[in-house]
């Protein structure tokens, strides 16, 4: 009799109209609505690029809906854009609790600890991804470049077979299995991959780029040059290819427009003894041996601050040689 009263008492309060059982009754899906409109425009705006934008829409909504645990993902993908991986790993961190089986939330995360370096936590997450959801090609071909930065290679090809199995479309796979490939002295199969990937995405930079360093190991130096010159036209930002187009130059014979290269590869990238060493290699073939000597000084200076033993080995065999002549 009680709860039948309650609920007679109820629909007598919806009759007549109480404004507050109205204003109760109406709140909850005024707010979900709500909350629901803030995560679309913040996805819309991330998909633009406008990250800090989609960042101030999705703080209002966590705010009203602190447990929105696609809200938290949003906007840890856009902090990691932003620069930002530590308060990304937070963001990731805080919706994996509020809901341990969201999939994307892992993968996401794993592509975050590879760009920081933490190859075995990648993994971890990656597999987790995988276990609920095994055809996430983006998780297979993330995980895949753990194990390739790991030097596993075998079980790197596993995955990216797995992920092109999936998608056969996709030209990021077939950079990733060249460089899988690459890393397996299996260069053949690494260019023909290389080259699919050009195929598919002629504006990919990264798909001339390492077309271009399987090249450079091939000793094709004008294939390399060509393709590294392609890499910087679509991507000026892409400092390693200064280097490597540089290198190419200098095996071609043409010192000055490698002095060009090398000298971009050392403003980007001061601290790297191998951008001095091969500077002074090329200053040795343009006749400047006391501006050689230097670089290579530096070079040898930089490898001993990082511990690198073949690093030093080279320079310090550079500058004795250099004093022979």
């Amino acid at each position: 009799m009680r709860v039948r009263f309650t609920v007679l008492a109820l629909l007598a309060g919806m009759a007549l109209g109480f404004p507050g059982f109205a204003r109760a009754a109406a709140t909850p899906s005024a707010a979900a609505a709500n909350a629901a409109s803030l995560y679309d425009q913040a996805k819309s705006l991330f998909r633009q690029g406008s990250y800090k934008r989609a960042i101030a829409l999705l703080d209002e909504l966590l705010l009203e809906d602190p447990h929105s645990a696609k809200g938290l993902v949003l906007r840890g993908d856009a902090r990691d854009n932003l620069g930002d991986p530590q308060g990304a790993l937070i963001d990731y961190n805080a919706a994996i609790a509020l809901n341990p089986e969201f999939e994307y939330a892992y993968a996401t995360r794993c592509a975050t600890y590879g760009d920081l370096g933490r190859l075995k936590d990648a993994i971890g997450d990656c597999s987790k991804a995988l276990s609920l959801d095994p055809k996430d090609t983006w998780a297979l071909r993330t995980r895949s470049v753990a194990y390739l930065l790991s030097q596993r290679y075998a079980r790197a090809l596993t995955d990216i077979d797995a992920a092109l199995a999936l998608d056969d479309t996709d030209a990021s796979g077939y950079i990733d299995r060249c460089r899988i490939y690459r890393g397996m002295d299996r260069l053949n199969l690494a260019l023909g991959d290389c080259n699919r990937a050009v195929a598919l995405d002629p504006k990919s930079a990264a798909a001339s780029f390492y077309r271009g360093v399987v090249e450079i190991r091939e000793r094709n130096w004008n294939g390399a040059s060509s393709d590294f010159e392609s890499s910087l036209a679509l991507d000026a930002t892409e400092t390693g290819a200064h280097y490597w187009l540089a290198y190419a130059y200098h095996r071609l014979g043409r010192q000055h427009r490698a002095l060009g290269e090398i000298a971009a590869y050392v403003r980007g990238v001061p601290d790297d003894g191998d951008g001095y060493l091969l500077r002074a290699k090329i200053l040795m073939r343009l006749g400047r041996a006391a501006s050689a000597k230097r670089d290579a000084a530096r070079a040898l200076q930089r490898y001993k601050i990082a511990d690198d033993q073949s690093g030093m080995a080279r320079a310090t065999e550079f500058l004795n040689e250099a004093e022979k002549q």
